[in-house]
């Protein structure tokens, strides 16, 4: 089953971003569950550049890592509960063309205990040229509240609160 999701931080990255819309990607399951693989298109825009035509890496990185999240929510946290992204390895292939399609799959590699290393790809067709693979490691078990206790919700309260307390203490000039 194909399912169009655009996850709740989309919208507000956008306005941040000044676009009218960040890509909604669409997503699928293998249909056989045991696979443990999960594809999704993300359709890119033209205001996604980093050069004149070529889409931002980051945004590729990041299409990667919602893929490798979605695919842990759908697949794995059933059987392992919630994951996080504990570490992500990138090798940028190609470049991306901006008004395009990134094709990307994520599916795991191997579960040892809470830990899934999970490996992905993206591509410019299905089956088409590598832009970016990459290898990840998920960890799982571990409850929301114990991570987040103290840190208000994304959109609400004091963004400094999460840099222990104010932004003068944190090594970015403000």
């Amino acid at each position: 089953m194909v399912e169009r999701v655009e996850p709740e931080w989309m919208s507000e990255l956008a306005s941040l971003a000044d676009l009218e819309e960040l890509p909604s990607p669409y997503w699928k399951s293998d249909t056989n569950r045991a696979s443990k693989k999960m594809h999704a298109v993300w359709p890119l825009g033209t205001r996604v550049c980093s050069h004149p035509g070529i889409g931002h890496g980051g945004l590729t990185v990041l299409a990667m890592d919602e893929t490798f999240g979605q695919m842990h929510f759908n697949l794995l946290s059933e059987e392992m509960g919630p994951g996080f992204t504990v570490n992500m390895n990138v090798n940028f292939r190609g470049p991306v063309k901006a008004g395009t399609s990134l094709y990307v799959t994520a599916e795991v590699d191997k579960i040892e205990g809470r830990k899934a290393f999970l490996k992905g790809s993206v591509c410019d067709a299905p089956g088409g040229t590598l832009l970016l693979d990459a290898t990840a490691l998920f960890t799982a078990g571990i409850s929301y509240t114990v991570l987040y206790d103290d840190l208000p919700a994304c959109s609400e309260g004091d963004p400094s609160r999460a840099i222990n307390g104010n932004l003068s203490e944190h090594p970015l000039t403000w």
